[in-house]
């Protein structure tokens, strides 16, 4: 494991593109607040669509994985890896 993570090199990201903010977050925010109940995900299995996330749902969301991350000591320019399936879920 140790071998894996000296490995690590920070990552640059470039903004998103014109007129999408300086990050996901911003992005995310400003779709939200000019279109909150638009479909941000579409969940489905191999038969049926199982679930629609709305751009404010997933904003809500990702407020409240934000606020766990502060409250366990997680801050502004802190890396955070997520590995989950490929999914709609917190």
């Amino acid at each position: 494991m140790k071998a894996l993570l000296g490995s690590i090199r920070p990552a640059h990201v470039p903004p998103l593109g014109p007129g999408l903010g300086p990050d996901l977050g911003t992005a995310l925010e400003e779709a939200m607040r000019a279109r909150p109940t638009a479909t941000a995900f579409i969940e489905a299995d191999r038969r049926r669509e199982t679930r629609r996330m709305t751009l404010r749902e997933v904003r809500d969301g990702a407020r409240r994985v934000g606020a766990v991350l502060q409250a366990r000591g997680v801050g502004a320019g802190d890396r955070v890896a997520i590995v989950m399936g490929n999914r709609a879920a917190w």
